[in-house]
């Protein structure tokens, strides 16, 4: 009986070993491979990460894309009884000059060209890309944390800085899935209506409306990577959103409120100048550094802070 005993024991010695041999192999090479894609395809894994987040974010950019279509094709849709009525200059006349400027210039009805540049892209289109900017970078930035899957993912190979900038980057390019409806919500509603699109000024407009929703994004996300307080976060991108379109709402005709206009992110996005075939140079590059500025004290926090 105690060689039977002795027989099995020494069986089943062995076949740990065996295992665990195994397992010492298998987990060898994992870190081996896991080493040489951090070291040689990083890309690879940075793919991932980039297109997860694309993936996780489906139903956020369906969402939207249809928020913002249907609002580009509806107030094109308006157009032509807007054009052939004089109900506008009749509003325009009752309402107060402070609230003027939340209405638009009624000379602007008079072209295509003058309404999709004040109607749409000096108005709705960055109040709704500011509103969109903010729910997003809370939810790359502050829900990720709370959940604690932030800190699970910090686990893998991928750096820090790769985790910053490729979440970064996915909300750039949903940003710009977001810009790219609109110019087609408005060659689609012109269409529908009869109208032409003057081409070179719908691009123009959607290239510096890509640039400030991108500021708007990054300005929230590198708070909230930077410091990891979802609250302060969410007050720094409620005061941007909301405090840039009071401030350039009423400062024109608010004397102590124009001071404050260079403090609005809506100060730097200006349309008028595109509608006269312009770009303001010095907006695209106020709006390009702050963008930086604010991905680079992300980066140099987010290196250095614990992560809960």
């Amino acid at each position: 009986m105690t060689a039977i005993f002795m027989k099995y024991f020494a069986g089943y010695r062995q076949k740990n070993l065996m295992t665990s041999r195994s397992l010492t192999v298998n987990s060898t090479t994992y870190l081996s491979t896991s080493t040489k894609t951090r070291k040689g395809r990083g890309g690879k894994l940075m793919l991932t990460l980039l297109t997860k987040t694309l993936y996780d974010k489906r139903w956020f950019i369906i969402g939207w894309c249809a928020v913002m279509f249907f609002m580009i094709f509806l107030v094109m849709a308006v157009y032509p009884s807007l054009k052939q009525t004089d109900a506008f200059d009749k509003l325009a006349a009752t309402v107060p000059d402070q609230l003027k400027a939340l209405i638009g210039d009624a000379d602007s009805f008079r072209t295509l060209k003058g309404y999709i540049a004040t109607q749409l892209y000096d108005i709705r289109v960055p109040l709704l890309l500011m509103i969109m900017s903010l729910v997003l970078a809370q939810g790359l930035a502050g829900s990720e944390e709370e959940k604690g899957s932030l800190r699970t993912l910090l686990t893998t190979p991928l750096s820090r800085t790769r985790v910053l900038w490729e979440r970064w980057g996915a909300g750039v390019i949903i940003v710009t899935v977001m810009i790219l409806v609109t110019v087609i919500g408005a060659y689609i509603g012109a269409a529908v209506i009869n109208e032409s699109v003057p081409t070179d000024m719908i691009w123009r407009l959607g290239f510096m409306s890509w640039l400030f929703g991108v500021t708007a994004f990054t300005i929230t996300y590198a708070v909230g990577t930077a410091t990891g307080k979802r609250g302060l976060m969410m007050a720094v991108g409620l005061t941007v959103t909301f405090g840039s379109f009071l401030i350039s709402s009423f400062s024109k005709n608010v004397d102590w409120l124009d001071p404050f206009k260079y403090v609005s992110l809506l100060n730097y996005y200006d349309t008028s100048t595109i509608k006269d075939g312009t770009f303001n140079v010095g907006d695209i590059w106020i709006l390009t550094l702050l963008t930086l500025i604010c991905m680079c004290i992300a980066q140099l926090c987010f290196r250095r802070r614990d992560v809960s």
